[in-house]
């Protein structure tokens, strides 16, 4: 059944298709098999490992802990690993059926498809290289893929929870909600209920709706219904204020240690202490104020723990110049370095001091809050289960939580057991990004074997940067150490970055990281010059203080500048890895070369232009700026319209939109009809004081509404926007404007949101609008729809979040001045600390510490700790140079967390290396520019538009010529024609689509007999016969609307035809058949049994069906005309198609047919063609001459 690799039934009557569905398959799988192999000097070469990669590779009996380093080739280690497990020589290796007992997650789709299509190519080259007795085991692992359990942890989830439906207490065929539409769910539900609570005066609702406002009372349940954790509503929903505030106190004990123990490993510490170690003063108030320092940091080295806020607020009062001279100190240059660094220490000792002053007893009120808020979460999220349920769906936390509870419940331990008995390797990618629920999973999953070599998990503390999606960065490390020694393993050895890249990250990193740091090492050598690092600092020309957006422009223009001058220069900086082997050549940078890689994208905006100006393609992936664009609005004011006319300020944003172009003169006249606006637009007599031209465009504003609102029942919603483009050419019009062709992308964006919004079909128009109103309040994520390829010849401006895994040979890395956003969200459900709410007093100030401080406290840390980790990230994407820039005022002075790193490693305006590296490791050359980059390119302005009323009035002199007859037919080419197909009516040979060369074929006549034929075999493809419809004849006359419109005769002919078929006993046989397939598609590799394909002949089979003894059967219709005595005569013009239907089927089954029958609709005849041996031998001659007459044709131009 090599030619049948998918055969998919579509219930809607659309063919059934039987296609190749991987290109690197496309040669004759039987051949292979049978040994035709080729030739060791085709033959791919075993891959060749590293000694890293080796050990990774071969390591059993222990599970392996893989920490891999930027572009040290994982994925190929995954790769490598997983097919280590298969081996036609070795007996303890798995066979291709037993694929399923190998299980692969990865973090993302695209990183699974990626995997698969890895594996897949892998499994290729064995085959074409391998000895001809392994060629069949490594044909079948092709095959075997497509059902490999190579998926997300989500993906994974859902499979497992519909194997064990009954277990885990599901419906099998339950649906995975979209973001988009759980968020939808959630928003209604949340809604719902706090109106419902407030309408019945509910105590506790109307509470804490005074305290907050409705508005963030709404956000902070939402916020504590999508965090919710089985394991912190258990432990804290109906407990008393104490229970939770005895966890905040254990946390407080826990984060005065921390303190301690980030004091005396601070910098800002080292820097006071080196200071007084060189140029202690003399005397005086300086002397004394250093002496009392010098013993406060002996004290703090072992303190007291209850003693640190008194000690702290010494060292802040201490720490300082003021009140001090100069001439106390031995130098003026010691006295301003003491001032400098003792700055720096009251500003970390005065971070230290706002969670030192944590009171139990002050503390109540929000302990108090909080448990009130989960209450009333709790009645939001059991309706929003409850509507789920309802619709038989989950969201994607639903998985890992169901999932977690079926692999861990002890009722299932038989279950569970089985499944990782079977279970051979479970292999982990980016595991530093996974959250302990996840880890709990996987655990669960391996059961006994987690130590002893059923994991083989990889990832790097260093790439951890998805936090904000639960990601604990801890995880990878604890298991890690779990992991036995022999199982902890890593690849250091980089092969993206050239050697100068590597040695400036190890140098930026070594030291922030600790001793644990893994420097990357240089696979590939140094080939462009150095610097290859270099710091593009855009400072302010007046040196005044300047907005932040002022200061952004600026160094965008600079950025823009130097990619300019880079393109123009032609500056040989990029390796050439088209080149011949060996040979290290060097050329310019090319606009695709480069990636300008962004801590977020809420600032683009800036850069977007500068690249503009300087006439720089680009193309923006992500960002959150899509639902802020005016066309947004306008269409989600027209939706809102027809949902409900009576709402006035959506009508008058439609009636000012490009989509009518009214004037707000014309609105106010229009607004002060009796009715309101509305009555007015649809007033019999528009009021004499609007011009005529503003009447027209009123009267097809009223008209197009009216038109609108009468379909928005019936049409799905992207059906009702293309509707309106079609009748406002509101599309059209807005192309005409600036960036217009991003303009329409993001409109046909929206339609696609549309699409994808009512694929459940248990969502329409109001929901839509709901959510797309709260997308538009709240701009969650969501880019800009792109206008250029992705893999086209631009910029591509991004999140680092988004470049992980990739590589560009050209990064810049801007804003790395920018400050951290030090602000948590005012609500958090943890597991440890429970619901904790950010309080305010009642003139706005901050209210006593709470849990939520502590919580935030240490969210501050850690998310300091993750920008470094995001830098990491950002500077190892790139291959050849690496440009980080910034537009600053001072260098280094109270700047962003990035600029602070920079700066105590290198000197930010001379690029020497100041830090601290082992002895031996290189010092990196940088690259300082801080003069605007010279350049020959005159910025521009916006690009030009398109003058719409030019091109209108253009248009008036343009002569219309006579329509062309027919399309002009295409030039044949002899050796063209590799694929033929079988004509539906007569049953002969011809080169697959040829018809369109042939200029004939426009110009068939309306009563084309084909089309009857067409639609007869169009309503039997149509017809379940196990539950026919209850009127073949309404069937049949909807479906002729589209083969036959207005031909009623031809249509009582088909209707006639179908149901005497209808009731032949031919008919009962499919609607008793175990299994019938209708317009079965196949496609058949041809000659057969040959390794080379000359051509494949496709076609459709009519009805494929299995009798209850397990027999199969083909079935043909024919609609000719033909008496008794002409039968066998008139099917033997069919012999060809039904021998080729015959030998297709006995590829796809694997078995011959029964039977290979016509059937002649008009007087129910039919004709049986035997399938035996000499069949199988007349179908190749037979085709083989119609090919070759085909091509005599083609040739010949008949």
């Amino acid at each position: 059944m090599h030619e049948l690799l998918r055969l998919q039934d579509r219930v809607s009557g659309e063919p059934d298709t039987l296609a190749r569905e991987d290109v690197a398959t496309a040669g004759n799988l039987a051949d292979l098999e049978r040994g035709a192999g080729v030739s060791s000097t085709t033959a791919a070469q075993a891959p060749s490992y590293t000694d890293e990669q080796r050990r990774a590779v071969e390591t059993r009996a222990v599970s392996v802990s893989l920490s891999a380093g930027a572009g040290c080739g994982k994925t190929f280690v995954l790769t490598e690993r997983y097919l280590s497990h298969f081996d036609p020589h070795d007996p303890e290796a798995l066979r291709p059926e037993d694929i399923g007992r190998l299980v692969a997650i990865t973090f993302t789709d695209r990183a699974a498809r990626d995997m698969r299509d890895r594996i897949r190519q892998r499994c290729y080259e064995r085959l074409l290289a391998c000895p001809a007795d392994d060629a069949p085991y490594w044909a079948e692992m092709l095959r075997a893929l497509d059902g490999a359990k190579i998926s997300t942890i989500h993906a994974y989830c859902a499979s497992l929870l519909r194997s064990r439906a009954v277990e885990a207490g599901l419906d099998p065929q339950f649906a995975v909600l979209e973001q988009s539409q759980s968020e939808t769910i959630l928003s209604e539900a949340v809604d719902d209920a706090l109106r419902e609570r407030v309408a019945e005066r509910e105590e506790n609702t109307l509470s804490l709706a005074v305290r907050f406002g409705l508005n963030d009372l709404r956000a902070i349940v939402r916020q504590f219904v999508a965090e919710w954790s089985p394991e912190a509503v258990e432990r804290f929903l109906g407990e008393g204020a104490e229970a939770l505030i005895d966890c905040w106190v254990q946390r407080f004990e826990l984060v005065r240690r921390q303190i301690v123990e980030e004091f005396n490993a601070s910098r800002e510490l080292s820097d006071v202490l080196e200071v007084l170690r060189e140029e202690l003063p003399a005397g005086g108030v300086a002397r004394d104020r250093c002496d009392r320092l010098l013993e406060s940091f002996e004290v703090m080295q072992n303190i007291d723990i209850d003693a640190l806020a008194a000690v702290l607020n010494a060292i802040h009062d201490d720490a300082r110049v003021v009140g001090t001279r100069k001439s106390d100190w031995p130098s003026e240059d010691g006295y301003t370095r003491f001032r400098d660094a003792a700055k720096r220490l009251r500003k970390l000792v005065k971070e230290f001091q706002g969670v030192l002053d944590f009171e139990p007893a002050a503390a109540r009120e929000a302990a108090e809050v909080g448990l009130s808020v989960l209450d009333l979460a709790a009645a939001v999220y059991a309706e929003y289960e409850s509507r789920k349920q309802e619709l038989r769906v989950l969201d994607f936390n639903d998985l890992l939580i169901r999932a977690r509870a079926l692999l861990t419940d002890p009722a299932h331990a038989d279950a569970v057991k089985q499944l990782s008995d079977h279970l051979v390797l479970l292999l982990v990618d980016e595991f530093q990004d996974t959250d302990p629920v996840q880890v709990e999973l996987l655990e669960a999953l391996c059961g006994a074997g987690v130590d002893s070599g059923k994991l083989f998990f990889v990832g790097d503390h260093k790439q951890s940067i998805y936090r904000f999606r639960g990601a604990d960065p801890h995880v990878f490390r604890r298991l890690s150490e779990r992991t036995p020694p022999q199982g902890r393993q890593k690849l250091s050895l980089n092969f993206r970055s050239q050697p100068a890249i590597l040695q400036f990250v190890n140098a930026l990193f070594w030291d922030d990281v600790g001793p644990e740091y893994q420097p990357l090492r240089a696979h590939r050598p140094q080939v462009s010059p150095e610097p290859a690092v270099e710091f593009l600092w855009a400072p302010s020309p007046t040196g005044d203080k300047e907005s932040a957006a002022q200061t952004r422009h600026r160094e965008a223009e600079w950025i823009a500048r130097r990619l300019r001058a880079l393109f123009d220069e032609g500056e040989p900086i990029v390796w050439d890895e088209h080149v011949a082997p060996g040979e290290a050549a060097l050329r310019g940078a090319r606009p695709g070369d480069v990636a300008i890689l962004f801590r977020a994208l809420s600032d683009v905006e800036a850069y977007e232009a500068a690249l503009r100006r300087y006439e720089i393609d680009y193309y923006l992936v992500g960002g959150h700026a899509f639902y802020a664009q005016q066309e947004i609005f306008d269409l989600l004011n027209l939706l809102r319209v027809l949902n409900s006319p009576a709402d006035a300020v959506s009508l008058i944003g439609v009636l000012r939109s490009p989509m009518f172009s009214l004037s707000d003169e014309t609105i106010f006249w229009l607004s002060r009809h009796p009715a309101g606006l509305g009555g007015g637009l649809h007033a019999d007599v528009f009021p004499s004081e609007i011009p005529p031209d503003q009447q027209q465009r009123a009267a097809h504003a009223a008209q197009t509404l009216r038109r609108l609102g009468e379909c928005k029942d019936r049409l799905r919603i992207s059906e009702l926007i293309e509707m309106a483009f079609a009748l406002t050419g509101y599309d059209s019009v807005v192309l005409g404007e600036f960036l217009g062709d991003r303009t329409l992308a993001n409109l046909v964006k929206l339609q696609e949101r549309a699409r994808g919004f009512q694929r459940g079909d248990f969502l329409g128009l109001s929901d839509f609008i709901a959510q797309l109103s709260e997308f538009v309040a709240g701009q969650p994520d969501e880019p800009l729809a792109a206008t250029h390829s992705e893999n086209a010849n631009v910029v591509r401006l991004m999140t680092i979040h988004q470049s992980k895994g990739l590589e560009f040979p050209l990064v810049v890395v801007p804003d790395v001045d920018r400050r951290q956003n030090t602000g948590a969200r005012s609500a958090h459900l943890d597991t440890e600390l429970g619901p904790l709410v950010r309080l305010a007093n009642g003139s706005g100030d901050h209210c006593p510490t709470s849990g939520h401080d502590l919580w935030a406290w240490q969210e501050k840390e850690e998310e300091a700790r993750e920008a470094n980790r995001v830098l990491y990230v950002a500077t190892t994407r790139a291959a050849d140079y690496l440009i980080l820039s910034g537009g600053v005022r001072n260098l280094g002075d109270d700047g962003g967390p990035w600029t602070k790193l920079l700066a105590s490693r290198f000197d930010l305006l001379s690029g020497r290396f100041v830090g601290r590296l082992p002895e031996g490791e290189p010092r990196p050359a940088i690259r300082v520019t801080t003069e605007e980059p010279a350049v020959e390119h005159r910025g521009t302005g916006s690009r030009r538009r398109v003058d719409v009323a030019k091109m209108v009035d253009g248009l008036s002199d343009i002569t219309p010529a006579p329509a062309p007859r027919a399309f002009a037919p295409i030039a044949r080419d002899a050796s063209a024609p590799r694929q033929y197909s079988f004509s539906r009516l007569a049953g002969t040979l011809e080169p697959r689509y040829e018809r369109l060369n042939d200029a004939a074929f426009f110009d068939q006549p309306s009563d084309d007999p084909r089309s009857l034929g067409t639609l007869v075999h169009a309503a039997l493809a149509a017809i379940d016969f196990r539950n026919p419809p209850d009127s073949l004849r309404e069937m049949v006359e909807f479906l002729a609307e589209q083969h036959l419109p207005d031909r009623p005769a031809e249509v009582a002919e088909a209707v006639a035809m179908v149901e005497r078929f209808a009731v032949s006993q031919r008919a009962g046989e499919l609607a008793a058949a175990q299994a019938c397939h209708a317009e079965v598609e196949f496609l058949l590799a041809w000659p057969p049994e040959r390794l080379f394909i000359e051509a494949s002949l496709a076609g459709f089979i009519d009805r494929l069906y299995q009798d209850a003894a397990g027999n199969w059967h083909v079935l043909d219709f024919k609609t000719n005309r033909v008496s008794g005595s002409d039968v066998a005569r008139e099917a033997a013009a069919y012999e060809m198609q039904m021998f080729v239907y015959g030998l297709a089927t006995e590829r796809i089954l694997g078995a011959p047919p029964a039977s290979l029958r016509l059937h002649f609709l008009r007087n129910g005849a039919e004709h049986a063609f035997a399938w035996d041996a000499r069949a199988r031998n007349r179908v190749v001659s037979l085709v083989g001459r119609a090919i070759a007459a085909a091509r005599q044709g083609v040739a010949s131009g008949e």
